[in-house]
């Protein structure tokens, strides 16, 4: 999004229940080993630590994982995916919700071309830049703080080719229409080397 003209629209919060996926007629003394994306393992940790007789291996992403052990027809082969995956790909679930937290989501952003802002936008992205000084942050964020506008996230992220400088990317809660947004974003580009502005959108 730094590098093209595109606009988040809009923010979406989806439960994610982590299955093991195996062959119909797999049996689980047969299982060796569990394909999935890297985050999908990661958030299963505790489910191989259980079942150390089980080596994860990575894949490009967990429906690619699904396929590829239906493809394969091996029974020792297993995938971490979604009751959707199952059934699109033909696999069982042998065990359901085998994430180490029971409570997981995951956030989607929609992006559009065209930057669109309504009544309801009530989250503001946005990425920017600050000068190596003492307090640059604080003193960037503080024009949200003293107008009661309440910070959601903050991140950074290095620059590429620019060793030990970031970029920081947050959300806000707010519409761009209200006073108090307007008065911040007036006065926060004298604290910053840049700035841009990704979106105002609800979360649907």
């Amino acid at each position: 999004m730094l590098e093209h003209n595109l606009s988040i629209v809009g923010s979406v919060t989806i439960p994610v229940d982590h299955c093991l996926l195996t062959l119909p007629d797999a049996e689980p003394e047969q299982l060796q080993t569990v394909l999935s994306h890297p985050q999908a393992l990661h958030q299963c940790s505790d489910f191989f630590k259980a079942n150390r007789q089980l080596s994860a291996r990575e894949f490009s992403n967990t429906a690619a994982a699904a396929q590829f052990v239906a493809e394969q027809k091996d029974p020792s082969l297993a995938a971490i995916g979604s009751f959707a995956c199952a059934e699109k790909y033909g696999l069982v679930i042998h065990a359901q919700g085998i994430q180490n937290r029971k409570k997981n989501f995951t956030r989607f952003l929609v992006i559009s071309r065209e930057n669109i802002c309504t009544p309801e936008c009530t989250r503001m992205s946005m990425v920017f830049r600050l000068s190596h000084r003492p307090g640059s942050l604080i003193h960037a964020l503080n024009h949200f703080a003293q107008r009661n506008i309440n910070l959601l996230k903050l991140e950074s992220r290095p620059i590429p080719d620019s060793p030990f400088e970031f970029v920081f990317y947050c959300d806000f809660s707010g519409n761009y229409e209200d006073d108090n947004v307007q008065a911040a974003m007036g006065r926060l580009p004298m604290d910053l080397i840049s700035l841009k502005f990704l979106g105002n959108y609800p979360e649907l």
